[in-house]
């Protein structure tokens, strides 16, 4: 029991522990509003089974007598190297696929949340710094969170994130007509151009292998004619989407289309949906056929067959480019922060000097 809250904090350890956790897991996450693709089980767990070493994953379940009122899940990240801090950080992350990610509260208890959260870490030993990414800026636990290190004198470094999202409604020409002059012609000659092939989308009847399959050829394609080998070299992340595409599949929440044209595929998406909300995580393109936009002639078809399931917001997630404001998305702010975890008076004294620095860099610059 936690003297400061009154709350009970329980471990929770491995992820065996961490699934059958998932009924009242969903449950906490609807009460906290809190975005429900990257904070809910289904994600999480997927992720962890695929990239996190068994004996470094964790969760701080915050029960008010018998109920659940906070979670918090995390690994320990690997160590870097010989003199770099191990960082704990959100099950899910360290990959760059997740974003809005927070610890999860019922309303109104996220200041005891916070003090218990911190209290509970001081005993973490294997690890030094907290690293919580892509929280969103409106988090009201991050706000919490900062006054509690504040009160307790702890460092912390702060960065702006920025992902993109856009609101839907009406119909396709609905949409278009809210696109600043200059896109509008260009997003309807998207959608004749693709209405030259077919759209498919991957039903659960399917055979899931060939059209990941294509999914991974195209963005390879892409991304080594930039000299990158792009996110699918890693075996890691074809584990987790053979995990996790047939289990949305399955939930009716997997939106996998792809783009034909001449007896062969040229663009192919992949996202997820929860709610209203189309969430893009994946895509690829034939970078033969750059000059043609296949990726923005799927995007298009996409947009207008999501609005006539219902969809009521496109979120393009982590990154805010021009090709993401141009097809209407605004910025979603997000933050980055990391402090020492208490009890750590040497990663307490690098933070500090770190800040130092910052401000006289900052001091010099203006």
């Amino acid at each position: 029991m936690n003297r400061t809250t009154g709350l009970r904090v329980e471990r929770v350890v491995g992820l065996d522990a961490l699934e059958q956790l998932t009924p009242e897991w969903t449950a906490l996450l609807e009460r906290s509003g809190l975005d429900p693709l990257c904070n809910g089980p289904a994600w999480v767990l997927s992720h962890a089974r695929a990239f996190c070493p068994r004996g470094e994953v964790f969760a701080l379940a915050f029960m008010s007598s018998d109920e659940l009122v906070g979670l918090a899940t995390f690994k320990r990240e690997p160590k870097r190297s010989a003199f770099a801090a191990r960082r704990l950080q959100f099950l899910a992350d360290g990959s760059y696929d997740t974003d809005y990610q927070d610890v999860l509260c019922v309303p109104g208890q996220e200041a005891s949340v916070a003090t218990a959260l911190l209290d509970a870490l001081a005993t973490e030993r294997r690890c030094s710094v907290l690293l919580l990414s892509m929280v969103r800026a409106d988090s009201t636990f991050l706000a919490a969170l900062r006054t509690e290190f504040e009160r307790r004198g702890l460092p912390v470094r702060e960065t702006r994130e920025l992902a993109g999202a856009m609101d839907l409604a009406g119909t396709f020409d609905d949409y278009v007509g809210s696109l600043k002059k200059r896109m509008r012609s260009k997003a309807r000659q998207a959608l004749r151009r693709g209405e030259e092939g077919e759209l498919q989308w991957y039903a659960p009847t399917d055979a899931l292998e060939p059209w990941l399959a294509e999914l991974w050829d195209l963005h390879a394609q892409r991304w080594e004619r930039a000299g990158h080998a792009g996110s699918f070299a890693d075996e890691r992340r074809r584990a987790w989407y053979r995990d996790l595409l047939p289990r949305e599949a399955a939930a009716g929440t997997l939106a996998l289309a792809r783009l034909r044209r001449d007896g062969r595929t040229i663009a192919v998406q992949y996202g997820l949906v929860r709610a209203a909300t189309y969430y893009q995580v994946q895509e690829g393109y034939d970078p033969e056929l750059e000059s043609e936009r296949p990726g923005s002639q799927l995007r298009a078809l996409m947009i207008r067959a999501l609005l006539e399931r219902g969809v009521r917001r496109y979120d393009f997630m982590e990154g805010f480019t021009r090709h993401k404001a141009d097809w209407g998305a605004l910025e979603v702010e997000c933050r980055t922060l990391s402090s020492p975890l208490p009890g750590r008076p040497l990663a307490r004294l690098v933070f500090a000097a770190k800040n130092a620095v910052d401000r006289y860099r900052g001091a010099s610059s203006s």
